[in-house]
């Protein structure tokens, strides 16, 4: 099922669901990302850099504050889908990320991640996507914990304590 989007990109496409479009070099309808309104919020990927423009629009559209989104969930790290990442992050200060911890270590250092997608778009690289911002800061590692993707907020390292996915409890 898809639903028109708003002037923001955002549209309803099930219950509490809202899709985004991330507008992926500039070009609408070519990559989305996905709201979660529950009890605490969810985004699912981040897209681009310019990705984080059409989320912060789509989150005032829909009338969430930054500070109440509790995740910021990736489903890979290439940079179409994450490259927005750490600045979103940044930006939403509560929000915990959710990657897989191999994607993990390419939100620290994107250098690598950076280098191979540059053999494949070249100079259009900036353009399609923009560069990923690090998030973490240094000496943070991932810590064992019962789900262990989730990483921690742009202030702090991960939390030793499983953190709850949107809609259940702790």
């Amino acid at each position: 099922m898809t639903a028109k989007a708003s002037d923001s990109g955002a549209g309803l496409v099930a219950p509490d669901t809202f899709v985004v479009d991330l507008r992926e070099g500039g070009q609408a309808e070519r990559t989305a990302g996905f709201l979660i309104r529950a009890p605490r919020p969810a985004l699912i990927e981040t897209g681009g850099r310019a990705g984080v423009q059409a989320w912060l629009e789509a989150l005032e559209q829909q009338g969430v504050p930054r500070d109440e989104i509790a995740y910021i969930i990736l489903t890979h790290i290439h940079l179409d889908h994450a490259a927005g990442a750490g600045t979103l992050a940044r930006l939403l200060p509560r929000a915990q990320v959710v990657v897989h911890p191999r994607g993990a270590r390419h939100l620290q250092d994107p250098t690598r991640l950076v280098q191979g997608a540059r053999t494949i778009f070249g100079d259009r690289l900036e353009s399609l996507f923009g560069l990923p911002e690090r998030w973490l800061r240094s000496g943070c590692s991932r810590r064992k914990t019962a789900r262990p993707w989730i990483w921690g907020t742009a202030t702090g390292c991960g939390s030793s304590v499983p953190a709850a996915m949107p809609g259940t409890s702790t």
